[in-house]
Order: structure tokens, then sequence, then C-alpha cells
């Protein structure tokens, strides 16, 4: 979902909107993920993020 989100013509990460949502389709399966303890799967999600966080501010 992250993926084809990203892919599209509108999305600028710069934008406020676009980075929100980027990060809520990160985020929610990240909460559920926080219930199960499972932290293979949080690692992946707290990869997502970084990256995220890394490539808005260049």
């Amino acid at each position: 979902m992250l993926a084809n989100y990203v892919s599209g013509a509108d999305f600028d990460l710069k934008n406020t909107k676009s980075l929100l949502t980027a990060l809520a389709i990160i985020g929610i399966p990240a909460v559920v993920v926080l219930s199960i303890p499972d932290v293979g799967s949080l690692l992946v999600f707290t990869a997502f993020f970084i990256a995220l966080y890394r490539r808005s501010f260049r």
C-alpha cells in the first residue's frame, strides 16, 4: 500500500499531507504489531519510518 501511494503522481514528500498519510500507512500496522510481541515486524516498520524521515529532509 505504501509503495502504491508513494509511486503516485500526486505524492510529494515535502507536502505535509502526503507525509502524514505515508506515516499513517506505516503507523497503523505498527500499532497493531506493538500489541503483539513481535519484534521482527516492528523493526521492519521502524525501518520504513526512518527511511521516510531521512528522505523528507533532503
